[in-house]
């Protein structure tokens, strides 16, 4: 229920500002996508973790790797990308804020939109607050059946970088520490 209330805010949502502007609906997303990139780079979580890659492959396939998480987790919410390594707690929980906001912006370039013949704007507001209403219950449904002690993978701002090196320091698992230095990418 939470990622299909969730997928039908953000569908809904850019399907009605396509219906604006092909353009304007293609540059928010361009600049939602730029404005992630440089936030993975300002805090030096941008290479992935895969041992080996150098070079422009590395950079190429972080490109790919991140445009697809994030584009994931606008249309899904899915909660298994809140992982360090991919958008990160603090991160993933911002973008699924976003993507709930996301309708209500769409509406409002619809309403100014010189559109003939528009569905009701009443109507289409009342859909997008019982949505984000309906996703926003699920979400607190969501975090009464999970262990508390999960609560703050959601709001952690620990890198994936960060994340390899706690992993290694606090584990006494020879294995772990070796799969943690040499599984992952020297950065």
């Amino acid at each position: 229920m939470l990622a299909s209330f969730h997928n039908l805010s953000r569908t809904i949502g850019t399907a009605l500002l396509f219906s604006v502007s092909k353009r304007l609906t293609f540059g928010v997303i361009f600049i939602e996508l730029a404005l992630y990139h440089l936030y993975k780079v300002g805090r030096r979580d941008y290479v992935l973790w895969v041992a080996g890659l150098e070079g422009t492959l590395k950079y190429l396939s972080a490109l790919f790797a991140h445009c697809v998480v994030k584009i994931i987790v606008d249309y899904t919410g899915m909660i298994h990308a809140r992982g360090p390594k991919l958008a990160g707690g603090a991160l993933f929980t911002f973008q699924t804020i976003v993507s709930q906001c996301y309708p209500f912006v769409a509406l409002h370039f619809y309403r100014k939109s010189d559109i003939e013949d528009k569905t009701h704007l009443d109507m289409l507001n009342t859909v997008f607050v019982i949505l984000a209403s309906s996703w926003f219950l699920c979400v607190l449904a969501f975090l009464r059946v999970i262990n508390s002690d999960f609560w703050h993978t959601f709001t952690s701002t620990v890198t994936g970088w960060q994340f390899t090196i706690n992993s290694f320091r606090a584990s006494d698992d020879p294995q772990t520490k070796m799969l943690t230095a040499f599984d992952n990418h020297i950065r």
